[in-house]
């Protein structure tokens, strides 16, 4: 046992006045005569032995009380070997978490209030000649220098909530590589709420060299209600059609929410509002539908209202309503007529055939589509750009020549796993069954009957799994082989049909099934869009550029102020990845631009992971340190550090002041019993 004032023992000396007052407690004796005093003399006898060991249990209580106050005055602790040892110039990094979370409230303040004072009372308690570290979830290099006591008073009243969600281990492992040549040692100190989705303790990598001490802050209230998140029940988007949306809204609290209110905006005007209630510690979801206006790219958003924390109220989102999608069927001599028929006038779809010879390879990225209509050959510079489009996102449609397959057809088949039979097989067949969990024919029948009149095959190419990528059976014909196949790896998407959409070799263009295949076809084809990014999580999106124009710096600007960002670049095939990091800061939308002209928007949210409110337990931090391998950590209380005494109290172990106190008031009580019941 060590003391932090030892000079305070010398009040054991205090142990004399109560012994003295005892011994010299002097009493004057009045003279009484009586004619027989044997009985009073047995009574007054007794009556002495009695008071004697009162007045000696009283005085023990009183050494005692004495001795437990002289003992927490000297402040008593037990040696700990990860205390901070007195030392001239130490090296102090404060991790102020100041994530989004922090805007939960503690009794008096926001958490990150409470950090910022804990921050500056630690600093309070520390030699002037000892230099500072602020840590942040900014990663702000201004503030990762060291500064004197002052300067790191002034910065930390500074801070503010930061967008970014970082890992307890990301920010302590810079505490490991920033030196410390020059000081006595490096003392670490952690101010956070420690939110279970982000305090991974366990993978910070071991440090002998420095001191870690980490102060949990608790809100009074834990219980949060956001969005998170959103989509379209249709990936398809045209004007004056009825857009449907879903957003999903969690109860991360305890308690059941009623009648919660959900507006949808879009384009800065309300277009639906609705209520859900909400059980306690779950989600659900919302139904709101909007017409579809102007072509061209939109923004909006879902929103609730939550108190306190207010950052996740809110999700912002993006899309293009498109004008159609864009089909190309590309034919030796004639389009089919069937096809053409059945796209030419659907407002939904811009149709175009081209004839092999008048192609321009350059102009294929503009498409969604591209039907490959009979072609007997296909030409080394074609296969490039379908390749291409492939990898861009389109997606192919492969009809066979009727005369015959060549070479060059499946060499541009192979890339998806797949190759036709050179010769065509004349048993005739029909069409046997669906692979209904599909895409293509999911939410297209309800049942299939058995006796359904399903198209009938004359003629026939053998569909080949090269296993060399995923290729699925789309249709199957009563001999086993796939009327329909699909074959994707991540050059793209090639849909192959089995025979030439011909009489001759099958009534599949007249059959009930031809429509809802092509459509579903083309549909799946215009790829669904990403609504909205995450701060400093998503580090690159994709945007598709005009055509044309890939070599044009794309701008990314904010729509309410001037910010403006040429972010880092690359432009392949009519897309461009541009790669965003932690550029933009802020939540909200911003305009990507080519040459002023608007191309997109993109819709930036705070990560959700800092909705998650529950945080680690004492225990279950105490366990995180165990498995972390740290030598030198020690979980300490908010009072520890208060007042400005923060490093006096964690040098000196473990404190046993508060024990002696509650000893002396045991103490006392003992005595005030004594006194009040002895004699009755």
């Amino acid at each position: 046992m060590e003391f932090v004032n030892p000079f305070m023992l010398y009040g054991f000396a205090a142990l004399l006045i109560p012994v003295l007052i005892h011994l010299f407690n002097f009493r004057r004796h009045k003279l009484l005569y009586f004619s027989n005093i044997s009985l009073l003399k047995n009574l007054q006898e007794q009556t002495s032995r009695t008071n004697k060991l009162l007045h000696l249990l009283v005085l023990l209580c009183r050494l005692l009380v004495i001795a437990a106050l002289v003992m927490a005055f000297a402040r008593p602790f037990l040696p700990d070997e990860n205390r901070l040892k007195p030392a001239k110039r130490n090296l102090v990094m404060v991790y102020v978490d100041n994530s989004l979370s922090m805007q939960a409230r503690s009794e008096k303040s926001t958490l990150l209030d409470e950090a910022k004072l804990k921050a500056t009372e630690i600093a309070a308690s520390f030699n002037k000649e000892d230099k500072y570290i602020i840590l942040t979830n900014d990663l702000n290099p201004a503030h990762e220098r060291p500064m004197s006591g002052d300067e790191f008073i002034a910065e930390i009243n500074k801070l503010n909530l930061s967008h970014f969600s970082r890992k307890l281990s990301q920010i302590l492992g810079r505490t490991n590589t920033m030196r410390h040549e020059g000081y006595s040692q490096k003392v670490v100190f952690v101010l956070s709420d420690f939110q279970a989705s982000t305090a991974d303790l366990g993978n910070v990598a071991s440090d002998t060299a420095s001191h870690y001490f980490f102060v949990p802050l608790t809100a009074v209230k834990s219980n949060n209600v956001y969005v998170d998140s959103c989509w379209f029940e249709s990936p398809l988007h045209h004007p004056g059609e009825l857009a449907e949306m879903k957003a999903r809204i969690v109860n991360d609290g305890s308690e059941e929410i009623k009648n919660l209110t959900v507006r949808l905006t879009v384009q800065d005007e309300q277009k639906a509002i609705a209520n859900v209630d909400i059980a306690p510690a779950s989600s659900a979801e919302v139904s709101l539908g909007f017409d579809l206006s102007e072509v061209g790219p939109a923004a909006g958003t879902f929103e609730i209202t939550d108190y306190p924390v207010i950052f996740d109220d809110k999700l912002y989102f993006s899309f293009t309503v498109d004008q159609a999608i864009r089909v190309l069927e590309i034919y030796n001599s004639e389009a089919n007529p069937w096809l053409k028929t059945l796209l030419e006038g659907d407002d939904q779809i811009a149709y175009e055939s081209k004839q092999l010879k008048r192609l321009d390879f350059q102009g294929l990225k503009a498409y969604k589509l591209i039907i490959l209509s009979g072609l007997e050959t296909i030409s080394g510079g074609l296969s490039q750009a379908l390749t291409d489009f492939s990898r861009a996102g389109g997606s192919l449609v492969l009809v066979p020549a009727p005369a015959k397959v060549d070479m060059t057809v499946n060499a541009l088949l192979s890339q998806y796993g797949m190759e036709l039979a050179e010769k065509a097989d004349t048993a005739r067949s029909r069409v046997f069954s669906l692979l209904t969990e599909h895409p293509v024919f999911k939410g297209v029948f309800e049942k299939i009957p058995e006796n359904a009149d399903l198209p009938n095959v004359r003629k026939h190419y053998s569909i080949r799994n090269l296993k060399t990528a995923d290729v699925q059976q789309l249709i199957t014909m009563t001999n086993g082989s796939a009327f329909l196949a699909e074959g994707s790896n991540e050059a793209g998407k090639a849909y192959v049909f089995a025979s030439a959409l011909l009489p001759s070799w099958s009534d599949f263009y007249k059959n009930n099934l031809f429509v809802p295949v092509i459509y579903r076809l083309i549909f799946l084809s215009a790829n669904e869009e990403t609504l909205y990014h995450y701060l400093g999580t998503d580090a690159q999106v994709q945007i598709r550029t005009r055509a044309g124009h890939d070599e044009q710096v794309l701008h990314i600007r904010e729509l309410d102020n001037d910010f403006d960002l040429i972010p880092l670049q690359n432009s392949y095939l009519g897309e461009t990845s541009l790669t965003l990091n932690e550029a933009v800061e802020k939540p909200g939308f911003y305009k990507v631009t080519q040459e002023n002209e608007p191309l997109a928007f993109l819709a930036m949210n705070d990560n959700r992971e800092e909705s998650k409110l529950n945080t680690l337990s004492r225990s279950q931090l105490e366990e995180q340190m165990k498995k972390a391998g740290i030598a030198k950590a020690s979980l300490v209380e908010r009072a520890d550090i208060d007042q400005g005494r923060a490093f006096e109290n964690l040098s000196s172990g473990t404190q046993l002041w508060k024990w002696f106190v509650v000893l002396s008031l045991i103490f006392l009580l003992i005595e005030g019993l004594l006194l009040r019941f002895w004699r009755k």
